[in-house]
């Protein structure tokens, strides 16, 4: 087991956070991977306990790490009004990116409801138009997720979007979007 004490005191502090960002990057991507696992183990057997126990230890890992924006990426997919962009000629080809639209329902009645782009490469990058995500995620290297993206992967894993079909033109200006 790694011990954060000792590796804290042989890095300077931007070292450190950065090493304590992959590490969490690292956990995010293992659990997600689990997590998919699971849902398809109760997908093919919906009354193994022994699946639902572990996905709802997955799920408690989560919250664990993401805390407030576990809670709002599981309101985001309840609302389900998630969708992925799908271009049929980019699916045969190579799919390098995954493109959602997140929609945001205001909580007041005098804010406009808001739609966010996530987009998840194949490689594991990801990167979201909030607000949040540019200010505190590219900014601020304490924070590695925001709520879209984590919404994005749990409709992923769950299976719980819209598909939204577009050419290529589109989806390649979707994708030109995040750069």
């Amino acid at each position: 087991m790694i011990n954060l004490r000792q590796i804290e005191n042989k890095l300077s502090v931007n070292e450190f956070k950065i090493f304590k960002q992959q590490m969490e990057l690292q956990t995010i991507d293992s659990l997600y991977m689990r997590l998919i696992s699971l849902i398809k183990d109760l997908q093919n057997n919906p009354n193994n306990p022994e699946a639902i126990k572990q996905e709802k230890i997955a799920l408690h890992q989560l919250f664990f790490i993401f805390g407030p924006q576990m809670r709002k990426a599981l309101i985001l997919l309840d609302q389900k009004d998630i969708s992925k962009y799908q271009c049929e000629i980019m699916q045969q080809c190579i799919p390098l990116m995954s493109v959602y639209k997140i929609n945001e329902r205001s909580e007041s009645l005098d804010k406009q409801n808001k739609a966010y782009l996530v987009f998840i490469s194949e490689n594991g990058a990801k990167y979201c138009n909030c607000e949040d995500y540019v200010n505190n995620i590219v900014s601020d290297s304490n924070n590695i997720i925001c709520n879209h993206i984590l919404a994005a992967l749990l409709s992923e894993a769950y299976a719980e979007y819209k598909i939204i079909k577009v050419d290529l033109n589109q989806y390649l200006n979707l994708c030109a979007a995040c750069c």
